[in-house]
């Protein structure tokens, strides 16, 4: 591939479209965090504890909706039989 052809060419790729500013920001956001894990640990411990019951709500709501579209479709499979 030439360098002219790179310039012209247009690309699907998430990475090559993110601005160098988010970058930025969020290393400056992650470098804050691990600061403040270092300083105080109980910020750590209630940040994973706060992340694990979001994972564990998400994974329920998603199971649940997961529940009703299965019983709609045995609904639809079991109709046409």
């Amino acid at each position: 591939m030439h360098f002219a052809d790179s310039e012209t060419r247009t690309t699907d790729d998430p990475v090559e479209k993110m601005n160098w500013g988010w970058f930025l920001f969020f290393g400056i956001a992650i470098l804050f965090f691990g600061m403040m894990v270092i300083i105080n640990p109980a910020f750590g411990a209630a940040n994973i504890i706060i992340w694990t019951a979001s994972a564990f709500i998400l994974s329920e709501i998603f199971r649940i909706y997961l529940s009703v579209k299965l019983r709609k479709l045995k609904k639809a499979i079991t109709s046409k039989v």
